[in-house]
């Protein structure tokens, strides 16, 4: 480790042993893809090969990017365009089928009444128009107990 020659950080005036931060890094890729490579071996992975990572962090930001571009919640947040009175209140998009079928949640039999025979048809072709390929039906479901708003 001596011989190991010494370089000075202008910034700090400290001395420091060349060599250390790749000692590390190297220490890093090992842990990292384990021990049956060597810190060559390791650090040519990393450097040449990313595409397990690549594929990791692909993954994770499709999944994110499937959270935010849902359509259920973009229509929540823009529900009182889509309905009026009390229904703004007491019904909600839950969730896209993966056949087409937007399901929509309403609080009792009543709004669920209503919005399928006053509301289905023009809710349908303006969510059609929002959402052109992925929007096929509506259905509207009644709201269990676990699935209500807590209005106070």
């Amino acid at each position: 480790m001596n011989e190991l020659k010494e370089e000075h950080n202008w910034r700090t005036g400290e001395m420091r042993k060349l060599g250390w931060k790749e000692r590390q890094r190297e220490q890093t890729l090992i842990d990292f893809f384990g021990s049956q490579y060597g810190p060559a071996e390791a650090s040519q992975l990393i450097r040449n090969n990313s595409s397990p990572i690549q594929e990791s962090l692909n993954s994770i930001i499709g999944k994110v990017e499937k959270k935010m571009n849902n359509p259920a919640r973009l229509l929540n947040e823009e529900w009182d365009q889509y309905v009026n009175g009390p229904l703004i209140k007491h019904s909600r998009p839950k969730f896209l089928r993966p056949d087409g079928t937007m399901i929509v949640e309403a609080d009792s039999s009543a709004y669920v009444y209503s919005l399928q025979n006053y509301y289905k048809r023009e809710l349908l072709i303006r969510l059609q128009q929002r959402f052109p390929s992925k929007i096929k039906n509506v259905m509207f479901v009644t709201a269990d107990q676990k699935g209500k708003k807590n209005e106070k």
